[in-house]
């Protein structure tokens, strides 16, 4: 799909965001809006396009096809849907979890959909992703077990996902409920973060005080920090594009790993809290966790497709708090396959994810990074981590071992 094909869905992008106004998307009968109706479904946009349509019929247009209409409507009904089904599930979670004395933050899902959109159904989600401490992780999954909360795969399957993975999924056994994504751990461990999953509890906040039951979230820092290495751990080619100074409709592409309800949940949330950040926390926190390259990337994709101020804003403020050991430069980022229809086609394939253990394949093949990473990144990854930078080849002789130790601890 050539980058032109993602025009129309970047402009709904940048409507969404208050860059342009509804007038300037361009819908007619003529057009192939089968084709966009799935691209605005992949990236979770479907309900923006119906406030769109909304004014659209205000302003007095009437060439959107009936028909798109319809489908729209059909799919926000869906999302009305899911959303109730996802605050059931909480629900379940809470009443299952609070009598062991087992505290969870609800990642992404409701909990974004509640305190950025105030509509109930204005996002839409697939399950629902709750964070647990890891000591706790064998009790919390006894209890939703209880609650009809069914862990995918056998004992043996459970026990590698324990040991070698971060989250676990457990399908529900009543209807009108989502599968829960049950984390101990905010991200997998095949990288070079350093984050300290455990002191997020310490700084969690209820995000929809208004409902009986408490929707607990993670602090504004921690939440904004998550919202971007989300993106960054996904769109795994975002570095190479933004250094092959590719257009913002190349980032649309279902190949890159990104959707874009996720840089619009990223958006808002700047939108609503960024006079709320403390940015000198967020800049030592990322330098802490090692994950300022992956947020200034983020933000800097951000930039380019919204064609708004926030990102900017955001990354300057990123950039110029003060420095305490130096600021990162571009780091090289992985090259996609060749521009074949082959080459397109499998790293479509290669970016889904496996069902049984949520895995992108992608990841395990580009996995040499994390094991042989450059010398800038081996080296500030051990000197945060010991204090000393090393002899280099020492570092490289030992760091396949010492990942493959921390896939490994459980």
């Amino acid at each position: 799909m050539s980058n032109a094909d993602h025009r129309p869905l970047l402009t709904l992008f940048r409507i969404t965001c208050g860059s342009l106004s509804p007038d300037e998307l361009s819908l007619s009968v003529d057009a192939p809006w089968h084709r966009f109706l799935e691209q605005i479904a992949f990236h979770r946009l479907v309900i923006h396009l119906d406030e769109v349509l909304s004014q659209w019929r205000e302003n007095g247009h009437s060439e959107v096809p009936r028909a798109l209409q319809e489908a729209v409507r059909r799919l926000r009904r869906r999302a009305a849907f899911g959303h109730l089904a996802a605050l059931a599930t909480v629900e379940d979670a809470d009443r299952a979890l609070a009598p062991e004395d087992i505290p969870f933050v609800v990642l992404k899902g409701p909990a974004l959909a509640l305190e950025l959109y105030g509509q109930q159904v204005q996002r839409t989600y697939e399950d629902v992703d709750l964070l647990v401490r890891r000591p706790d992780r064998g009790r919390a999954i006894s209890a939703l077990t209880e609650a009809f909360y069914v862990p995918v795969g056998n004992r043996v399957l459970q026990r590698l996902i324990a040991v070698g993975h971060f989250h676990q999924v457990l399908v529900p056994q009543q209807r009108l409920r989502l599968p829960i994504e049950l984390h101990w751990s905010l991200v997998d461990r095949a990288n070079l973060y350093r984050i300290e999953d455990l002191e997020v509890f310490d700084r969690l906040r209820n995000v929809a005080p208004d409902r009986k039951i408490a929707v607990p979230g993670l602090a504004l820092e921690d939440e904004f920090i998550y919202l971007a290495i989300h993106i960054a751990k996904h769109g795994i080619f975002n570095g190479f594009g933004l250094r092959r100074g590719m257009p913002a409709e190349w980032f649309c592409g279902p190949a890159t790993g990104n959707s874009l309800g996720w840089f619009l949940d990223l958006q808002v949330f700047l939108d609503k809290s960024e006079d709320g950040l403390d940015w000198l926390t967020v800049r030592r926190r990322c330098e802490r966790w090692n994950v300022l390259d992956e947020v200034l990337e983020t933000l800097s994709v951000l930039e380019l497709l919204s064609g708004g101020s926030l990102a900017v804003r955001a990354r300057a403020r990123l950039e110029g708090a003060p420095i305490s050991r130096g600021c990162p430069r571009p780091e090289p980022a992985a090259t996609p396959p060749a521009g074949s229809a082959w080459g397109r086609r499998l790293l479509l394939k290669s970016q889904q994810m496996n069902s049984t253990f949520s895995v992108r394949p992608v990841r395990l093949l580009l996995f040499w990074r994390t094991l042989l990473p450059s010398p800038r990144k081996l080296r500030r990854y051990y000197r945060w981590r010991t204090g000393l930078g090393g002899w280099l080849p020492w570092l490289y002789l030992r760091h396949p071992f010492h990942m493959f130790a921390k896939l490994l601890r459980s």
